[in-house]
């Protein structure tokens, strides 16, 4: 073992710490701390939340670099530590003064699915080595595309400048997401190098999850088996590194979110407190991913429409516009930032900013077989499931003994589920569509299971019959064997192969790779522009330079948009009038997006945002090249050059 496993590991478990600290200090404020076992289990997920709303407000005054992330995290782990010692003084106080006692013993029975989780932990502190010059290394856990270019480039510039700054011309940070999830992997890259950065989402994410999964079953009073079954839900599934993509945190917060609509839609709630809890896991569902937005959207006006329904009243209405608006307030942050960077608050719901298709519209295609193909298959298992719940509520006996607002909230994210496909589809035409939702799909199968179980509880308590209490149980068997191809995968192959490359791999030595591209930036004068279209940009210097990266060129970029299919000498012209004179490109690898080897992104099945952005990096890297015969070249080192756009080459002399 080379040592470079139970350190990360470790600061893994610190941020999860961190975060709970800031979740109890929410739930003190809140008033919701009542010494129950459920305000620590979903304190990581609260956590999450109020990550993303003081995320946004230090991006937005520049105060998120590495000394300020570091003091946010000492910060929330000195409050976990605070509340922690609180409680068992509380513990410690005679009867009569102490708060309601509460069962801590069932937390043993939670030493299974955390021993799968440790397992999964551990396996994210360090992957596959990564090969930055190896277009062939599709094996490793870094998307050469994705995380190279755009999602480690993001936390990397928020920890050298203190904000992850105005880059119009990366499509990502405004096409894919707001800035909650760079403020997330920058708590990892904060002291760990790239290669760790999946413990966030493998590791704290994951425990997040599960732990708020356990406070629903908590908060709906499942009892001990039925609070430790859910944590398994989260834990059936894959970890999705295609690419550093909020998922399991989406997942915890999505959970938490649920918990709290069923206290808050409550006809005996107190709704001050809980708009404020679920006002910023709302904000913070958004804020994490995009492609959110549609569940979380549906499911809060679902909710509130189905509680004013239950209840006779207008009022779960008011509540559930209030709940919104506390939402829109904790993504503010990244909103005013997201306009100012990319010409919208929020792509493509408030606007398109600077997108292509502002500038140069086109007709749209029509939807490929195989899209449609995926979009019905997909579409089977959300449709089941909201069919199954609609049901079950249409039997008189079982709806009588359901929990009407748990009920709604579950109706509400299963119908979320089923809009979205459609929607996620349409938005991205491309058919791996279903990893967009599996956050959604996890969270919805969670909640039918708490649902299920809390249901069949009180069927047994009406009936005296024991068998209604079998429904839970059952309902997770069918759930553990409709995913058994996908449990094999998770513990039989993929979570074995990362736990042996955690314990035995090596860190990649990024010094090499560093050295070629500050080499290249120390040749631009200090402080002067810079449009990097380079394959590893996170290593560059953003304190040095405004350095703008294009990860799908032309995809985006300031009016009137970047001219690629005009030629090179229109494309000089363009920067040189935004004021960016020096471009860098990393052309022995053509930012690691080569002709050869990605001319299938040009296959129509792929849908026409695949085609796009193929077509317009293909036709910028042959502008670049046909700029580098006319542009003067500050550096070359057979891997990248630097061109000073303002400099013309004096003509080649033509001989007779």
């Amino acid at each position: 073992m080379d040592g470079h496993f139970f350190p990360e590991l470790l600061w893994g478990l610190a941020v999860l710490v961190s975060l709970t600290g800031w979740g109890q200090l929410l739930a003190r404020k809140s008033a919701l701390a009542e010494n129950n076992p459920a305000d620590w289990l979903e304190s990581p997920a609260w956590g999450i939340a109020v990550s993303s709303f003081v995320g946004g407000l230090m991006n937005w005054s520049g105060l998120a670099g590495r000394i300020g992330l570091l003091l946010f995290l000492l910060t929330g782990f000195a409050l976990a530590g605070f509340f922690l010692k609180l409680r068992f003084q509380n513990s410690a106080r005679p009867a009569d003064r102490r708060s309601p006692p509460r069962e801590w013993k069932w937390l043993v029975l939670l030493v299974l699915p955390v021993s799968a989780l440790a397992l999964r932990f551990g396996g994210s502190a360090l992957i596959n080595t990564f090969y930055p010059y190896d277009v062939q290394a599709q094996h490793t856990y870094f998307n050469l595309q994705d995380d190279a270019l755009s999602y480690l480039v993001s936390p990397e510039r928020m920890l050298q400048t203190g904000s992850l700054g105005l880059d119009p011309f990366n499509s990502r940070q405004m096409m894919s997401a707001l800035g909650a999830q760079h403020f997330l992997n920058a708590m990892a890259l904060a002291v760990l190098s790239p290669e760790y950065v999946h413990i966030i989402e493998g590791g704290v994410g994951l425990a997040a999850a599960c732990l708020a999964a356990a406070g629903l079953g908590m908060r709906l009073r499942l009892g001990r088996a039925g609070a430790v079954s859910l944590m398994l839900v989260p834990l059936i599934f894959r970890p999705w590194y295609i690419n550093l993509t909020s998922t399991t945190t989406t997942v915890a917060v999505l959970i938490a979110l649920c918990s709290a609509y069923v206290q808050l839609f409550k006809p005996d709630a107190e709704k001050r407190y809980w708009l404020l809890v679920a006002g910023l896991l709302l904000g913070a569902a958004c804020s994490l991913k995009n492609t959110t937005i549609p569940t979380a959207g549906f499911l809060l006006v679902a909710t509130a429409f189905l509680s004013a329904l239950t209840q006779k009243s207008w009022r779960p209405l008011g509540f559930g516009l209030l709940a919104g608006l506390a939402g829109l307030v904790a993504m503010g942050p990244w909103l005013w930032w997201q306009y100012h960077s990319s010409g919208t608050p929020l792509y493509p719901l408030l606007g398109r900013g600077f997108h292509v298709e502002v500038f140069f519209p086109s007709a749209p295609a029509p939807f490929h077989g195989d899209a449609v193909r995926e979009l019905k298959t997909g579409l089977v298992l959300p449709l089941t499931l909201l069919a199954c719940l609609l049901l079950a509520w249409a039997v008189p006996v079982v709806r009588k003994a359901m929990d009407g607002t748990t009920a709604g909230v579950t109706l509400a994210m299963a119908g979320g589920l089923a809009v979205s496909w459609p929607i996620m589809a349409m938005a991205t035409e491309y058919i791996g569509v279903s990893r967009y939702l599996v956050a959604a799909c996890i969270t919805t199968l969670t909640m039918i299971l708490a649902l299920a179980w809390q249901t069949g509880q009180q069927l047994s308590a009406k009936s005296g019959r024991r068998w209604p209490g079998w429904i839970g149980p059952l309902l997770l068997a069918v759930i553990l064997l409709g995913n058994a191809d996908e449990l094999k995968k998770t513990y039989g192959e993929i979570t074995p192969a990362d736990l042996a490359n955690s314990m035995a791999g090596q860190p990649y030595e990024w010094t090499g790779s560093s050295y070629h591209l500050r080499a290249a930036q120390s040749c631009v004068p200090a402080q002067a522009k810079i449009l990097a279209y380079v394959d590893l940009p996170f290593l560059l210097n953003f304190s040095e330079n405004p350095i703008f990266v294009a990860d799908w060129p032309g995809e985006v970029s300031p009016p009137p948009g970047l001219p690629v299919h005009q030629g090179g000498e229109a494309v000089a012209a363009y920067l040189l009038g935004q004021n960016i004179r020096y471009v860098i490109y990393s052309y022995a690898t053509q930012a690691h997006f080569p002709r050869a080897a990605y001319a299938g992104y040009l296959d129509p099945a792929l849908g026409r945002v695949q085609n796009r952005q193929a077509a317009l990096s293909f036709a910028f890297q042959d502008d670049l090249m046909e700029l580098a015969q006319s542009r003067a070249r500050l550096f070359d080192d057979g891997f990248n050059f630097v061109l000073d756009l303002g400099r013309r080459l004096p003509p080649k002399p033509v001989h007779p």
